[in-house]
């Protein structure tokens, strides 16, 4: 992908398309986000913004007059943008930031009508709002304004997402029939556009949810649902989605008064944790000046590693 992209800004950029230059630097910084690289990817960001940010670049673009004006392109270039940095500030735990960048990418989204953004950018606020502050009623308005854009905008991609959103936050409202409901729409929304990675989490959600509730059967079916996904279809899961599963996986032998089994998977997920903080400090570190958001990623990693740490040994 990278080096696709790599080729489309050195065309751009010989032809003096600005805009389509400024289109496919966000593209290469948001893959780079994706991979861990910060530090590349804010710079790659950088320079697209300060692109998309000059009016006078919207005559040099190469795109069809039926995406919109130069201006309204201009404007959806600029709120991907926005979107791509606030979920840098959310990666090195700049919660703050991050939502400064996303309501600047809402409101791009808003001038122009643009529908799958403003649905990408509520999905992802509400993830915000949920994860990080537990405020469930606004991640829910949130994830019910990012559903109506999607459908308005007639985009299926994103809607699972959506849906396992919606099935994580009625579960923490204690609305397990609706929470449940929900996570098995989003399974099967995922399967139709092929998002591995979101049946994962959903199916995730249920272990975690059935093991809360000590249903041991539907735990253990679930738990196994996941090993299935990271058995044969790794490459297409999150990097620690191995480590996700021993420890539900344990979780579900424990509850089936299994304690060997049940220590035997926590120890390979911590096993799994040290293994990839040691990788993810590396990435952070091998950057010779540390910015001070990487810092405080990498102190997160160390206080997430000793976390599990002590849960293995609660079972010696």
């Amino acid at each position: 992908a990278l080096y696709h992209v790599e080729q489309e800004i050195a065309i751009a950029a010989r032809n003096n398309m600005k805009l389509s230059q400024a289109d496919a630097l966000e593209t290469k910084g948001y893959v780079l986000q994706r991979f861990g690289n910060y530090s590349e990817s804010l710079q790659t960001l950088n320079q697209a913004l300060e692109i998309a940010n000059n009016p006078k670049n919207e005559a040099r673009n190469w795109f069809s007059d039926s995406l919109g004006t130069p201006h309204e392109i201009r404007l959806r270039i600029l709120g991907y943008i926005q979107l791509d940095l606030g979920h840098i500030k959310g990666s090195t735990n700049n919660i703050d930031e991050q939502i400064i960048h996303y309501r600047t990418a809402v409101r791009l989204a808003e001038e122009i009508g643009n529908y799958e953004l403003m649905g990408l950018v509520s999905m992802n606020i509400g993830a915000v709002y949920l994860w990080q502050f537990n405020k469930l009623d606004s991640a829910l308005q949130m994830q019910q304004k990012a559903l109506a854009s999607f459908q308005r905008a007639g985009h299926k991609k994103w809607l699972n997402v959506v849906l396992g959103a919606l099935g994580d936050i009625y579960l923490r409202k204690k609305e397990d029939k609706l929470a449940v409901d929900y996570l098995h729409k989003a399974i099967q929304a995922a399967r139709e556009v092929n998002n591995v990675e979101n049946v994962f989490w959903s199916s995730h959600s249920l272990t975690e949810h059935y093991t809360n509730v000590k249903n041991r059967d539907s735990s253990f079916y679930y738990a196994q649902k996941m090993g299935d996904l990271v058995r044969f279809q790794s490459a297409a899961l999150p990097k620690n989605a191995a480590e996700l599963y021993y420890i539900l996986l344990s979780k579900s032998y424990k509850l089936n008064n299994q304690p060997d089994s049940a220590y035997k998977y926590l120890n390979l997920a911590f096993i799994l944790k040290d293994s990839s903080y040691q990788a993810q400090v590396k990435n952070l570190t091998d950057v010779q000046n540390l910015s001070f958001e990487e810092k405080i990623r990498a102190e997160q990693l160390e206080k997430e590693k000793a976390a599990l740490q002590n849960r293995v040994r609660q079972y010696i």
